[in-house]
């Protein structure tokens, strides 16, 4: 456990109930491995790179404060596989029963969720934009989501992102049937139902000859 400042490198921690690997803010981990039973297999409020967390009933990895997460992974059985509370860069969350990556307030870039018996992703907090992020519900059920908001809380960009869902009714986007616009471009959708009625393009432009578009 490190607070403010201070660097964890090549290290491995483990808690039975806590938190695996903690870093406070201004604290730099890399190359790193943290792992609990039931707490959080990682937590850092600083900047993160190729780390990973895993969890059996916690969630597996949580980036907040004023850190960027970079090539770090989380894993979890029962809980979220990765939070990311701030910017993700190449990362990755997979949940057995819990959602692959909780989306709160930061960007998340070139990225994969991946769920086996929930939805993909949540965004609970913020509206967070998504550019090149893979989504997967492997979840036979109609609440298979790609991604679900939280009452109206739903990312406002989503760029070049591929949802794949496993039941034929499920929608890709869930916003707890609150109305909101968000700017959709160059999205696959393969497997699942329409997104939510009550979410519609906020692009209005039409691409200029150039294949210019104002977002």
């Amino acid at each position: 456990r490190l607070h403010n400042g201070g660097t964890i490198n090549n290290s491995y921690g483990y808690s039975d109930s806590g938190i695996g690997l903690y870093g406070g803010y201004y604290a730099i981990m890399t190359n790193s491995t943290g792992a609990s039973n039931s707490g959080v297999g990682i937590q850092n409020f600083g900047d993160t790179t190729n780390s990973v967390g895993k969890s059996i009933s916690g969630k597996g990895f949580i980036q907040q404060g004023y850190g960027v997460a970079t090539n770090c992974s989380g894993f979890s059985v029962s809980g979220a596989g990765f939070n990311a509370m701030t910017q993700a860069y190449n990362c990755s969350g997979v949940s057995s029963s819990s959602y692959g990556i909780q989306l709160a307030y930061g960007n998340v870039y070139n990225s994969t969720a991946k769920s086996t018996t929930n939805m993909a992703m949540w965004n609970t907090n913020g509206n967070p934009q998504l550019y090149n992020v893979i989504a997967i519900s492997e979840y036979n059920n109609a609440a298979g989501y790609g991604l679900r908001g939280n009452g109206g809380l739903f990312p406002n960009v989503i760029i070049n992102c591929t949802f794949i869902l496993a039941n034929a009714t499920a929608p890709y986007f869930f916003n707890d049937n609150i109305a909101q616009a968000i700017r959709l471009r160059g999205n696959t959708y393969l497997g699942g139902g329409a997104y939510n009625a009550n979410l519609t393009q906020a692009i209005t432009a039409v691409e200029d000859s150039q294949g210019n578009i104002y977002l």
